[in-house]
Parts: C-alpha cells; structure tokens; sequence
C-alpha cells in the first residue's frame, strides 16, 4: 500500500516478478493460516475461544490503523493542506491501531491468558503497556527510516518522500519557525536527493536527535517503573523481556 522498495534486505514480496498483486491472496492465504493453526493446536483449551476472539479483535483494530495512515493522506495526496491535518494526537491513533496491538498485545495477552492470567486487570495492564511499547517502537521506526542506513536497517526509507505523518515531523511542526516550515511545505514529499536532504538536515538544525535519544531513555523507564509497580499483579519480567528487545534498537 505504501509502495515500499524493500524489508529485511529482500524485494517486498508484491515486487517479485513472478508475485505481483499475487501478494493480496498470499496475505488472506497467511492469516487463514493463522486461525487454521490455532483450530489444530488449542481447539481444547479453556483460553480457545478468548484468544480466538482476541486475535479477531486485533485484526480489525490494525485494520483500523492502517485505514487512519492512509486518510491522513487521502489517495496519496501531499502539501500544506494535508500537512496542517498532521498532529501528535493524530500520530498516536495510527501508531495504537496500527501498531501496538497486533505487535505488542497480541503476544503479552496471549502469554498471560495460556499461563492462567485471565482477568481484566491482567489484560488492561498489557494493553496499557502494550501502547507504550508500539509508540516507542513505531518513534524508532520513524527515525531510522530517517537516518539509519539502508544496507544496516533492511529497507530503503521512504517517509519523508511519501509525505508521511512521523513522530519527526509532527515534532519538527512543534518546533519549526515560520521560515523553517516553509522548508518543509516546499520539500516534504519530493523524490529528489536534494529535498529529502533538506528535510533532513532541518530535523537536525532542531535538535530532533537528541529530542529522540532523550525519548529513548524515558519510555524505557516509564515502562520499566510501570511494569514494578504492578510486579504483584503480573510478573515484570513478561514486559522487560519484551522492551530489551527493542531499547536502542538500530533496526
């Protein structure tokens, strides 16, 4: 949908030639096979039908998401009219649709509800951590899309190109004097080298570098001070072991 090059080092698989638009079926074709294997291995298990249901949930939440990223750009449309509509709040609805659910709740909820955490308070705290988890990891994707090197991350990033609502922009649009902006409305969303690296160095001039280490360090420990005030409800190490994996990631 995003026209994207590349992931993990490979042709996007809709770029094989002998694939093409092939790639739609393949993905119904996958999540079958999702259902199908649950069907198979957990039909008589007591948490069956909640995971059941719960995979369901999550599969039209991210539904939701990406249906939010793509009317933030109604058919591909670019410029400071779009560019206006562009907000932290509506940053954050796309990256909890989009993002945290089906990467992050999906595992945790259904870590808890097969080892016998299966009330309300168990899942809100999942959810909860869940957001925090998707927000910090799609605030990582964003910059390494930006700045990571395409060899090391896996894919050639096309953000700023595409005129996509990142956690950069959104804070550069905080930050940026009235001059400055005018940078972005006249080479947000260009295909050239040259505009794409004016955008880049702007992100730079405003000090969004350090803005995203500094970001790094706090989710780490909100999420961390988080997980131990609940240790008697959920064992912290279900949510630590989860945000080592991602903490300073560089792709």
């Amino acid at each position: 949908m995003d026209r994207s090059i590349t992931r993990r080092g490979k042709p996007c698989w809709y770029r094989v030639e002998e694939v093409q638009f092939d790639a739609v079926n393949d993905a119904f074709i996958l999540e079958s096979c999702l259902y199908f294997l649950l069907k198979k291995f957990c039909r008589h298990e007591s948490w069956y039908l909640t995971v059941l249901e719960m995979y369901h949930d999550v599969a039209l939440k991210t539904e939701v998401g990406q249906m939010l990223d793509l009317l933030s750009q109604p058919q591909g449309r670019k410029g400071p009219e779009v560019l206006a509509q562009f907000s932290k709040k509506r940053l954050e609805q796309i990256v909890d649709y989009k993002t945290a659910f089906y990467t992050f709740y999906v595992p945790l909820a259904s870590a808890l509800l097969v080892s016998g955490f299966e009330e309300d308070r168990h899942l809100k705290l999942a959810n909860d951590i869940a957001i925090l988890l998707g927000r910090k990891f799609q605030t990582q994707d964003d910059y390494l899309d930006c700045f990571a090197d395409p060899k090391h991350l896996g894919k050639v990033g096309t953000d700023i190109q595409d005129h996509k609502c990142t956690w950069l922009l959104v804070h550069a649009l905080e930050l940026v004097a009235p001059e400055q902006r005018r940078v972005i409305e006249e080479n947000l969303g260009r295909e050239d080298e040259a505009s794409i690296a004016r955008i880049k160095q702007l992100y730079l001039d405003l000090g969004l570098d350090k803005l995203y280490a500094k970001h790094e360090q706090d989710t780490y420990e909100e999420i961390i001070n988080i997980s131990k005030e609940n240790a008697d409800l959920v064992p912290p190490v279900l949510f630590t072991l989860m945000l080592d994996q991602i903490h300073l990631r560089t792709k």
